[in-house]
């Protein structure tokens, strides 16, 4: 009997808050494989918020206001996404997809 396999399209979302201002941040906190990753500056942020690598800062990286987002992101782990802001304590709301892969149509392997 082969074993029948295919891939389910998931969802996971989070928020993440920067401590210190001028300070990067990963998004994760551990490693989270992912297709593509949506980033929503806080509506109730004051500041700008910076989204990028490593170097992410003021001058390096996406700006977004409040409220503002980039979309559909293409990255293929959320622990390689940087956050900063210029004010202490806001931040961001994301929402990614991932692979789930299901064999036999009843044991699930999560690629996330």
């Amino acid at each position: 009997m082969s074993e029948r396999r295919s891939t389910l399209r998931k969802v996971g979302a989070g928020q993440k808050n920067v401590t210190a201002a001028g300070t990067a941040e990963t998004l994760v906190a551990s490693s989270t494989i992912v297709d593509s990753v949506t980033i929503k500056a806080k509506s109730a942020n004051t500041g700008d918020i910076y989204v990028g690598g490593s170097d992410v800062d003021s001058t390096h990286g996406i700006v977004l206001d409040a409220g503002q987002a980039v979309n559909n992101m293409v990255c293929d782990d959320l622990i390689n996404v940087y956050v900063d802001s210029s004010v202490n304590g806001e931040g961001v709301e994301y929402i990614y997809t991932y692979d789930q892969k299901i064999i036999n149509n009843n044991t699930k392997r999560t690629t996330h």
